[in-house]
């Protein structure tokens, strides 16, 4: 465990460190005669979960609200309060609706993912999703705007060795323009501005070159359109929003439900 910990803040030094409970995470009583020895401080979360599939009985009679809605488990007792409201929890002190209208939205990739086991919809294909927004790049006709939109709506995209994004099957590919304006669909795919590369740690950034040659990094707009803006947050800066410029392009074998001719 001590290892482990270690481990993550070698790897990343300002995230938080989460220790669980043994026994099927319900038991923390070991801290009592030995406690955990590590070489950083004021980023230590003790965790522990109290499951139905751990003491069935007890966690029943325990819980009734949890067991009459049919949950697995509950937030039922916390702080000494029973049925405090949890307000960072996704649903409601009711469980009938989501506290924040983007959330489904957002974990939609995960509710119906891009691939896996049974998944063999289409030929493997490649996504240009969005994870702040949980929408991928659509596109409505050859003379409107990319956006974002439903990723079961995404067309098939393949992205090259020489590092373009192209529409399978078509001449088109993405491109960069200019600062602040939208990305789009061209046929002239050899210059810098067709060249998307990933950069930065996390690999969440798509760069590309515009056409006075200034580095720019794909971006969504208030409207949901994809432009090409400056690249932002690259430097530690917790402050920084970054997540309109972050974009993922992912493996995908789930077909899709949009047809479109270019038009």
């Amino acid at each position: 465990m001590q290892k482990g910990a270690e481990a993550v803040h070698l790897a990343n030094p300002d995230v938080l460190i989460v220790l669980s409970g043994l026994s099927y995470d319900k038991d923390l009583s070991f801290l009592r005669n030995q406690q955990v020895n590590l070489t950083f401080i004021r980023k230590l979360v003790y965790e522990v979960n109290w499951n139905g599939f751990s003491d069935g009985k007890a966690w029943e009679s325990g819980n009734p609200k949890s067991t009459e809605l049919d949950l697995d488990w509950s937030y039922y007792l916390r702080d000494g309060v029973i049925g405090l409201n949890e307000y960072h929890g996704p649903l409601t002190m009711n469980w009938t609706e989501t506290r924040n209208l983007t959330f489904l939205q957002r974990i939609s990739a995960f509710q119906s993912p891009f691939g896996g086991p049974g998944l063999s919809e289409a030929n493997l294909h490649k996504v240009i999703f969005h994870p702040s927004t949980g929408l991928c790049v659509l596109r409505k006709s050859l003379t409107e705007p990319l956006r974002l939109g439903a990723c079961t709506e995404s067309e098939a995209w393949s992205y090259t060795p020489q590092k373009t994004l192209t529409l399978k099957g078509t001449y088109f590919c993405l491109q960069a323009i200019e600062l602040g304006k939208p990305a789009k669909l061209g046929i002239i795919c050899t210059g810098s501005n067709s060249k998307w590369q990933t950069i930065s740690d996390s690999k969440m950034y798509l760069s590309s070159k515009v056409n006075d040659g200034s580095t720019a990094c794909l971006d969504v707009d208030f409207e949901n359109s994809i432009i090409t803006n400056t690249c932002k947050c690259l430097s530690r800066d917790d402050t920084c929003d970054a997540g309109s410029q972050w974009f993922k392009v992912d493996d995908s074998t789930r077909s899709s439900s949009s047809a479109k001719t270019f038009n």
